[in-house]
């Protein structure tokens, strides 16, 4: 019985995993629904090296395959969030 090229053992479980493409996808889910949790919440962003902004994340897309965050009109990566807190009612 031959093994299948697309398949690889993971060192750490010795599990043979295959598909590897569609594991990456299961992970875009999981990063997707953790973006999706921030919605209503406010986010401290680091927009470049020097600048950080706040605001609260209004809606959460995809762009080639990977979850943006929209935050006062423009898009950021989950990736430069720093910090997550509960939005203030007042």
């Amino acid at each position: 019985m031959s093994r299948s090229s697309n398949s690889a053992v993971s060192p750490a479980t010795g599990v043979r995993v295959k598909n590897a493409p569609a594991t990456q996808g299961h992970f875009n889910v999981v990063y997707y629904n953790i973006a999706r949790s921030m919605i209503g919440r406010t986010v401290d962003l680091l927009v470049d090296a020097t600048t950080i902004t706040q605001g609260v994340v209004i809606g959460v897309f995809t762009e080639a395959g990977r979850p943006k965050l929209v935050v006062g009109g423009t898009k950021y990566d989950p990736s430069q969030v720093l910090a997550v807190t509960p939005t203030s009612l007042n």
